[in-house]
């Protein structure tokens, strides 16, 4: 689109009211039109010409007599108005840029009277007319606009020469012109029903298609320049869709069927301008449904002309034209599918001709476009020649280079896809090729080009083998992993699984297939093939990955790696069923070496070595089911053993540093390999044997290994005790675990872990929390551990983490780390519990362990952050369930709970804390802290049908709210029910720690505190006179 020329100021002339007027000039000029009325053409062109003239020095004057003359003369003939309208035109076409405004207005007006004044048709003097609004309209395109709506607001049906000066002007001046498009559109709408005239049909076509086209135009100039400001147009960001679909659907449905030829003609133009605008859904149905009708044709004329019809496409087909081959295509493909006699007369020149295409052909549009036709021909049992298989093959693989001009990648992705499609749908119904794809696939299965849809071609041939009538007859031998699959697994695999899942799946159909065979020599074949397919997967010139090989490779390989550990992972399971003692301790000694060997990308994380060596370890676990002495022997002659006499001397094991040499990344990978078999075994292994071979060097081995900096090795480390506690019997005597120097070692993990300040290993803290829970349980006899300190790390490390938790963000990290540590803190608040529960248990659930526990809460039950005191009141009330479920009742039992009023007076200013969660969870814990002391005093269970128990519940509901009057009626509640249970030795108590409430971060929870004491100094205060002097001492103490 042309931006229109620029109108600096100093080249406009300033408008006037009047022009000046020569009178010579005037009567000149009036004499010379008079002569126009004479008979002579000759003397009227020599008048013309001096009017020519005259206009080309003096044109702001003559425009102005002209004007005049003609209201003087209204009744002028043909030859005389057009005459004066040539002059004006010339004036337009070329003086644009210098006439005065009011010339410019005198011309817009003059041609508009024109044309309005001959409502039938007379193209003499209505065109001159258009060329002159057409002109003006460049350079004053809003007057004519403002006088184009006018027109249209007073008169229902526009004059057919406006509608299409108007669209001459659209396409003139798109910039100026566009801003209006919107507002003649909703004009035009109601009225195209009543417009019955040809004539004027033709006019509004005209003048709808140019305006789609310049506002299409205007979209473009848009796109490609985002940043220039258009003048008058900077603020134009409207759509059309609706009204062009509208309109479209009114010219389709009326108009189009027009028996006038013209006003058909200037439809189907208009709808050429109007297919960028319209909604792609209606641009697809109308395509397609005319597409239909065009080959209903070909379907009609078949019978009577089809030699003729297949001569012309053939021909087409041969065509250098790619849009001819498309069409021809298209026509082919129907006739096989609609009228198969008249494609099989010419058929052997038709197959030969799609063999070339099918070598030849590259753009992508054709292509899709063929693979229908072979498709069509398939279905019909046409085609039996390979090249139509090879070319579904080559086409549902990946090129490794796109040649984009040939077609998008959208397209080139599309096409790949069908072709897939295509091969799934031929394997499975189509019965027409089954030998030939059979054949074809066979040949394609393990061919290195093919590597990227060899899953493809797998499925396609198990449908193939499937339909197979020799393979239809059932077996007698019976594979117990059918009903596995049929009952349990059909479901899940149906509905879709992730990655570790499917191959649990799929070795537990190895290993049924092998029992199910029982057969020596049909796993040491598999075994055999798995060993020499091994090659197959180092890609041509010695390249991994197939990406960079001697030769160029037309197809993308996919990377290798995870296959060939696939490969591994086979030879494990299949060496669970071996008795060759020799095989198998060679193929423990490949896994090992393949291990040994595997490369990581430069520069590499330290945590990429644990994705490499996991399926080597998987594959000795595997193998370990049945021959787990020799693995085990492997891994302590190569890392365990020899680890453990270089440990003090190895400057890479002293300073857990990979440096770049290969035998001590070679040495870094066998550690980390030993670590995960070790861990896979306990799971993998039976439970007897893992305990006899499991000895205490290996204990040592994973205990030293947790000093490693990696955070995953220290995971692999942990999972792997947490998995071996569960198999030793530290009952039966078995101290592998218990013994003192393991003990404070596990202790020692366990506080390290704790005094982590940047959170690096809060990954690890669920699994530290566990083992402590663990170490815990390992010291039950005894009382060496100090297990309040162990809670007292482990609440310190979590609590303090949980202050780093934010409620609101100021960027996306804030985010991301706030999400990190909420998951790890949600893992391990369970195990927090747990490890209390376990704690509480041991010490047998008395009030003094009940005290130290609350003792190390109570710092964070008014932490500042609201995060914190959630999770506090959390622990706090688990502890207190637990410790309801474990206590003892009876003689040895206290018939007194001492820290009853402590710990209410503690717990109020959490019930009326800011947060409602924090509120809801301290109502609880006040519950429970009120049912102990009920079950402490009189040997009875609380239930609901007690009214303070159904009271608390009832506030529990309600505390929820945040209507601070509620709240604080609620806290008097809270008074009278806790002055109605409280023994009277505990007041003074109760009173001193609501005092201290005072000191509370949260103000709300000072002035709550402040209520629940009044209330309670009105119903209680005559029976604490005696400790009036001691409560007015630590009144004012709580002031300072």
């Amino acid at each position: 689109m042309e931006k229109q020329a620029e109108r600096p100021d100093e080249c406009k002339k300033p408008a006037s009211a009047v022009i000046k007027q020569d009178q010579n000039l005037i009567a000149i000029v009036n004499s010379l039109l008079d002569s126009l009325n004479d008979k002579e053409e000759l003397l009227r062109n020599t008048t013309e010409a001096s009017l020519f003239r005259i206009a080309k020095r003096r044109h702001d004057e003559i425009v102005e007599v002209l004007c005049e003359y003609r209201k003087k003369h209204p009744k002028l003939g043909d030859t005389h108005t057009l005459i004066i309208l040539r002059v004006i035109s010339y004036i337009a076409a070329n003086l644009i840029d210098v006439i005065d405004p009011n010339t410019a207005s005198k011309c817009i007006q003059y041609s508009t009277a024109e044309i309005i004044k001959n409502t039938d048709q007379n193209a003499a003097i209505q065109n001159p007319c258009r060329e002159i609004l057409v002109a003006v309209g460049r350079r004053y395109c809003k007057e004519i606009m403002e006088i184009f709506v006018k027109h249209l607001e007073e008169n229902q049906v526009g004059n057919f020469m406006i509608m299409q000066s108007i669209g001459a002007l659209a396409t003139a001046n798109v910039t100026d012109t566009v801003p209006y498009v919107k507002a003649i559109l909703g004009l035009i709408l109601p009225t195209l029903s009543i417009i019955k005239q040809d004539f004027l049909r033709q006019a509004y076509a005209y003048a709808i298609g140019r305006f789609c086209e310049a506002f299409s135009e205007y979209q473009e100039y848009q796109r490609q320049n985002p940043n220039e400001e258009i003048p008058m147009m900077t603020v134009v960001r409207y759509e059309i869709h609706d009204e062009i679909s509208i309109i479209y659907d009114h010219f389709q449905a009326q108009w189009l069927s027009s028996r006038e030829p013209k006003v058909t003609g200037e439809v189907l133009n208009a709808f050429s301008f109007m297919y960028p605008l319209l909604p792609v859904e209606k641009v697809s149905d109308q395509l397609a449904k005319t597409l239909s009708h065009v080959l209903r044709c070909f379907d009609l004329l078949a019978p009577e002309y089809g030699e003729k019809i297949i001569e012309i496409l053939i021909n087409h087909l041969r065509n250098n034209n790619e849009r001819e081959r498309i069409k021809s295509l298209l026509v082919v493909t129907h006739l096989t599918n609609t009228s198969e006699p008249v494609v099989r007369d010419k058929l052997p020149e038709i197959i030969g001709i799609l063999k070339g295409m099918l070598a030849t052909e590259k753009p992508i549009k054709v292509k899709i476009v063929l693979l229908k036709t072979v498709v069509a021909f398939m279905q019909k049992n046409f085609v039996h020649d390979r090249e139509f298989v090879t070319f579904l093959i080559r086409s549902s693989c990946r090129q490794s280079k796109l040649n984009l001009d040939h077609g998008t990648l959208e397209e080139h992705q599309e096409f790949q896809r069908a072709c897939n499609d295509t091969m799934h749908i031929l394997s499975s119904t189509v019965g027409t090729v089954d030998q030939m794809l059979k054949l074809e696939l066979l040949q394609a299965y393990l061919r290195y080009e093919y590597t990227d849809i060899c899953g493809t071609i797998g499925k396609c041939l198990a449908n193939l083998f499937t339909k197979d009538p020799e393979l239809a007859v059932a077996s007698e031998r019976h594979n117990p992993f059918d009903e596995n699959v049929q009952s349990a697994d059909e479901a899940e695999l149906a509905s879709g699984i992730d990655e570790r899942r499917y191959y649990e799946l799929l070795f537990q159909f190895l290993q049924a297939t092998i029992k199910d065979v029982d057969e020596y020599q049909f796993v040491e074949s598999i075994i055999a093939e798995m060993f020499h397919q091994l090659p197959l997967y180092q890609a041509p010139g010695g390249g991994s990955g197939g990406s960079s090989g001697a030769q160029s490779i037309e197809f993308r390989i996919p990377p290798l790696e995870q296959e060939k550990r696939m490969v591994v992972k086979v030879f494990g399971v299949c060496l669970c069923h071996s008795l060759d003692e020799h095989l198998i301790t060679n193929k423990i000694d490949l896994i090992i070496t393949m291990a040994k060997g595997e490369k990581s990308e430069k520069n590499a994380p330290s945590e990429e070595f644990e994705r490499l060596m996991q399926d080597y370890a998987d594959a000795l676990g595997y193998a370990s089911v049945e021959h787990l002495e020799k693995v085990m022997a492997k891994l302590m002659t190569l890392v365990i053993d020899e680890g453990a006499v270089k440990k003090s001397s190895s400057f890479f094991s002293n300073l857990n540093f990979i440096k770049d040499s290969a035998r001590e990344q070679e040495a870094y990978r066998l550690k980390v390999l030993a670590l995960q078999t070790l861990n896979v075994i306990i799971y993998r292994a039976p439970r007897e044997k893992v305990a006899q071979h499991y000895t205490d060097p290996v204990v040592r081995y994973l205990i030293v290994q947790f000093d490693s900096k990696e955070l995953f090795i220290k995971q692999l480390v942990v999972n792997t005790l947490l998995a071996l506690t569960d198999v030793f019997s530290p009952s039966d005597g078995d101290e592998r675990m218990t013994s003192l120097r393991n003990k404070n070692d596990l202790h020692r993990i366990c506080m390290a872990t704790t005094t982590d300040h940047s959170n690096e290993y809060l990954p690890l803290f669920p699994s530290i929390i566990q083992l402590s829970t663990v170490l815990v349980q390992l010291n039950a006899e005894e009382q060496s551990l100090d297990v309040n300190g162990l809670l007292n790390s482990i609440c310190f490390y979590f609590f303090t983490t949980a202050q780093h938790l934010k409620s609101r963000f100021e960027s996306a990290e804030d985010d991301t780390r706030n999400s990190f540590l909420a998951r790890f803190l949600n893992l391990s608040l369970p195990e927090v519990n747990r490890f209390i529960r376990t704690l509480l248990v041991q010490q047998n659930a008395s009030p003094a362990c009940l005290d130290d526990v609350h003792s190390i809460l109570e710092k964070w039950l008014k932490d500042r952050n609201s995060e914190v005191r959630i999770c506090a009141c959390h622990v706090y009330n688990s502890t207190l369930e637990v410790y309801m479920k474990s206590m003892k009742i009876g003689c040895e039992a206290p018939s007194k709970f001492n820290q009853t009023g402590s710990m209410l007076g503690k717990i109020i200013p959490r019930c009326i804390d800011s947060n409602a969660t924090v509120r809801q969870t301290a109502v609880e814990v006040l519950k429970k802290i009120l049912e102990i002391a009920c079950v402490y005093e009189t040997l009875t269970v609380a239930d609901s049908s007690v009214q303070w128990v159904s009271e608390l519940d009832r506030i529990h509901e309600e505390i929820v709210t945040d209507d601070a009057k509620d709240i604080y009626r609620i806290a008097s509640e809270l008074a009278q029910i806790i002055a109605q249970r409280l023994s009277s030795y505990q007041y003074v108590q109760f009173s001193k720690c609501l005092l201290y409430g005072v000191a509370d971060p949260e103000p709300s929870s000072v002035i709550g505190a402040s209520y629940v004491l009044k209330f309670f100094m009105h119903v209680k205060g005559s029976e604490m006179f005696h400790a009036i002097p001691e409560l007015v001492k630590e009144c004012l103490y709580t002031r300072h």
